[in-house]
């Protein structure tokens, strides 16, 4: 190999390393960019603020749960309210007594009550994670319902006039009791010929709720919905309705997987509560965005579940605090003040 040879080879070897460390440099800064950038940027909006006029509740009242992992909420009259968690049943009346202490053989999942339109008004159904158990008042045992399959994983309970549903995650199916535990039938089986998904569920969470129009309602999280069934109708395979949008605006539902829980006034209208951010947001018997009941300042978490009373109240169950919060129109009497005439 000449001299000349030598040098152009030394010449090719420095542009190389060179060029190499341009390249280095290069990488370098993109990445320092991209890392100032996603600093820059929240994981996640924050949440909206909210005008105070779609402030439509208050805390009017709370009551202190004595449970170290309240699940479920139900309310039994407008006086009682009961509270599921650890491995017993609380019966509270609304100025905070405990009335009656119910013990459990395992811990619940789920609870519903029999409402003064119900067969067996004060009737109390608890969800296990496979198989149902009916109570009365007194705490007796009336009945131990079979499981729909011994897979299910029972989340939710809601009670119509003559039917119990439950919804089962493991399945991903609501499936359809008679009063005296007889199984039904079955909603949420994926209907390819009618473009009908079924249930997409990804998160530990859904919920259902039975209403006065005749439907029962249930949560599609992953599709950020709310589904009408008419359970009055057993060829019914589809949901009659839908409503609900992915949004970070306050009349929609944000994140992955939302609502996490739902209850039905009796006049159709709907409470819905969140995860992510926490809120609890009524919505119009068309899915029309109507205000707020509460959120990120007077929840610290999502509700654990919740329900509506007759005089429009909206009862949370706030786990983190271990507390019942009942939430009030602004336009209504204290709710204490409306026990205490009762």
């Amino acid at each position: 190999m000449t001299a000349s040879t030598h040098k152009l080879s030394a010449i090719a070897g420095v542009s190389a390393l060179l060029a190499v460390a341009a390249i280095t440099a290069t990488v370098v800064g993109l990445l320092l960019s991209s890392d100032r950038r996603v600093a820059d940027v929240p994981s996640q909006p924050q949440p909206q603020q909210i005008d105070p006029a779609l402030q439509l509740y208050r805390q009017a009242a709370e009551l202190a749960v004595a449970l170290e992992e309240p699940r479920a909420l139900a309310l039994l009259d407008e006086q009682r309210v009961v509270v599921a968690g650890d491995q017993v049943l609380l019966i509270y009346r609304r100025d905070g007594t405990v009335l009656k202490r119910i013990a459990l053989s395992e811990p619940p999942q789920c609870v519903a009550a029999g409402s003064s339109h119900h067969l067996y008004p004060q009737r109390i159904y608890v969800g296990f994670r496979n198989h149902v158990k009916v109570f009365d008042t007194a705490g007796d045992l009336i009945a131990v319902w079979q499981p729909p399959r011994d897979n299910a994983d029972l989340l939710s309970i809601a009670v119509a006039q003559r039917d119990v549903f439950v919804a089962d995650i493991s399945n991903r199916l609501v499936w359809r009791y008679d009063t005296e535990g007889r199984l039904l039938g079955s909603f949420g089986t994926p209907v390819k010929s009618r473009g009908y998904p079924g249930f997409v569920i990804t998160t530990r969470y859904f919920d259902v709720a039975a209403s006065n129009d005749g439907l029962l309602y249930a949560v599609n999280p992953r599709l950020l919905r709310i589904e009408g069934f008419d359970y009055t109708n057993p060829e019914q395979q589809v949901p009659v309705r839908h409503w609900g949008r992915g949004s970070p605006q306050l009349d929609g539902f944000f994140g992955c997987c939302n609502p996490i829980h739902i209850a039905v006034f009796a006049d159709g209208r709907f409470a819905t509560a969140e995860k992510g951010f926490p809120w609890v947001k009524i919505f119009s018997r068309q899915g029309e965005f109507e205000g707020v009941v509460a959120g990120p300042a007077e929840l610290a978490a999502p509700a654990a579940d919740l329900t509506v009373d007759e005089d429009n109240n909206v009862l949370v169950l706030d786990a983190a605090a271990k507390r019942v919060r009942i939430f009030a129109p602004k336009n209504s009497q204290d709710v204490s003040d409306s026990d205490k005439r009762q």
